[in-house]
């Protein structure tokens, strides 16, 4: 590929910046790479309309110019198309066996959808048959959608349901914003499954405070803490 940048000294023996402008084709290249760092770091697309962003790609290249949200959308989508039937083909021969994981919490749908687009996402990638667990939170359509498919294990989540303990169990602690304030206790979050693991990473590097609210935690069943 070409450089885009090489360093020269003007007559006054200042070193200065050089710019090569880019055809089209290196265009395409470098957004190509541009597009694999996105997927790798697992960045945001918009990234590309983020203002500090393109103020430092532009000091660095001038030239280079900075693809759309709906470019890089386009970009993966073809790449996808390219790898789907080498993927299945993948799948087929190295999977014995398959566990799926649910995370739909973003709108309110019914089992029965749920159940439907589940069998027709994995007829798309001819994996049905190779199904027997998945894994879900505690919402009561996801689960009913899983207790609905043929040979499939529901399992719940143990992530979410400890985030669930930790949260009712910090509410049922005798003064709580006390106890909330000198622990430095880490929010939960019901759409952020890994801030139980924080919650639990905090806690226990103070498991001698942690010892001491022991006795003041309710012992009462709480129908309450097994709702998602």
């Amino acid at each position: 590929m070409v450089k885009t940048i090489r360093f020269v000294k003007d007559p006054d023996n200042q070193v200065t910046k050089s710019h090569k402008h880019y055809s089209a084709k290196n265009q395409e290249e470098c957004w190509q790479y541009l597009v694999d760092w996105i997927v790798d770091d697992i960045q945001l697309i918009s990234v590309v309309a983020n203002l500090k962003f393109c103020q430092l790609i532009n000091q660095l290249n001038p030239t280079f110019v900075m693809p759309c949200p709906e470019t890089v959308k386009g970009i993966i989508h073809n790449a996808f198309n390219f790898s789907f039937s080498k993927l299945q083909q993948t799948i087929r021969v190295q999977a014995k066996l398959v566990s799926l994981t649910l995370d739909l919490w973003t709108y309110p749908h019914t089992s029965q959808h749920i159940l439907e687009t589940l069998e027709e996402i994995l007829k798309e990638w001819k994996i049905r048959e190779l199904v027997f667990t998945a894994t879900t939170d505690n919402s009561s359509n996801v689960k009913k959608a899983i207790l609905d498919m043929k040979n499939v294990n529901c399992l719940r989540c143990t992530a979410y349901i400890l985030q669930l303990v930790v949260g009712k169990g910090m509410k049922s602690a005798e003064n709580p914003e006390k106890i909330s304030e000198y622990l430095h206790v880490i929010s939960d979050s019901p759409t952020r499954w890994n801030s139980s693991y924080l919650a639990w990473q905090r806690l226990l590097k103070l498991k001698n405070h942690i010892i001491m609210l022991i006795n003041t935690l309710t012992t009462k069943n709480d129908l309450d803490s097994k709702k998602g």
